[in-house]
């Protein structure tokens, strides 16, 4: 359920990483060999300078990685923790497989121990909540007819770790949904059935402090379920066209295709946007396997799944 996460740690760890046999700081970043400051640079290229006129150096850090987390000590004192407590769970290898409440529990527990954490004191600056569910039909033919989030058109993203995958991006927070399986299988890992994967990742952390959640020993009391609402409310708003769909109706021919809604929300009223929605979500109901509605159950039953933690 929790996957990625970036934390800001109190400045009184540094001494106890920097001596944990675990992680290796040896290296300084962003000094040059000769141990100079780096100037920091704009998008076009050019030297960052402070309101009077002087130049802004990067500043340095010292960083370490364990088992798929990154902990960054800078030079100011600041130390982030980044990186997939899914992962970590599995050696850092990987995160395809179910990571429920108890795995989650057993991670922190473990870094409690290895790195002296007390969680209360782990300020969330950015979390992943998702979940890995089998689909009754191809993963790629969902990803396929996912058009938008809400209003926000879902752009196909190519990274270097995560692969490709679907993206829409709100100011607070982008929901992701990709295959998976086929992630894994091209990192050679055997993967026999389909795995769509869907997730929310909150950049900011504005609509889980009024959920209470601030530090990961509020998740820890919380426990998973407090996810349940937003992930399913998120899957919902999906604009997904349905390849189930058997009925002559003329309109299908626009509604398969994704400029037609892009093209609805900048050249027509949200009000005609809607009212085509409405117009398809009625041809769903009445003349299809109701697709979307079948994943929203397979996505809930697999969130109490792993909020009991079994």
């Amino acid at each position: 359920m929790i996957d990625f996460i970036t934390a800001n740690l109190p400045k009184s760890y540094s001494s106890r990483l920097e001596q944990n046999p675990l992680l290796d700081f040896s290296m300084l970043r962003n000094v040059s060999e000769d141990g100079f400051l780096i100037p920091a640079l704009d998008r076009m290229g050019k030297e960052v300078q402070n309101k009077n006129g002087e130049t802004v150096y990067k500043v340095p850090y010292k960083s370490a990685s364990y088992n798929g987390l990154c902990f960054t000590i800078f030079e100011t004192g600041t130390i982030i923790l980044t990186g997939s407590l899914h992962k970590y769970f599995n050696g850092g290898a990987h995160n395809f497989n179910d990571f429920d409440y108890v795995a989650f529990l057993l991670v922190l527990m473990d870094l409690e121990d290895k790195f002296g954490f007390k969680l209360e004191e782990c300020k969330l600056q950015c979390v992943e909540a998702g979940v890995n569910i089998v689909p009754p039909v191809p993963t790629n033919d969902i990803l396929r007819h996912c058009f938008l989030h809400k209003t926000i058109p879902f752009k196909d993203i190519q990274h270097s770790q995560d692969g490709r995958y679907k993206q829409a991006k709100h100011s607070q927070y982008i929901v992701k949904i990709y295959n998976k399986a086929l992630h894994y299988t091209g990192k050679g890992f055997t993967i026999e059935t389909e795995i769509l994967r869907f997730e929310l990742k909150f950049m900011k952390m504005e609509k889980l402090n009024k959920l209470d959640i601030f530090t990961l020993a509020d998740i820890r009391n919380l426990g998973f379920g407090v996810f349940k609402e937003m992930l399913v409310q998120a899957f919902e708003d999906i604009l997904l066209f349905d390849q189930t769909i058997n009925s002559s109706c003329t309109k299908l021919t626009d509604y398969r295709n994704p400029l037609f809604w892009t093209d609805l929300l900048e050249t027509k009223s949200r009000k005609t946007f809607y009212k085509h929605k409405k117009t398809y979500t009625e041809i769903v109901i009445n003349s299809s396997e109701r697709l979307q509605q079948q994943l929203t159950e397979i996505l809930i039953s697999k969130v109490n799944e792993l909020a009991k933690g079994i």
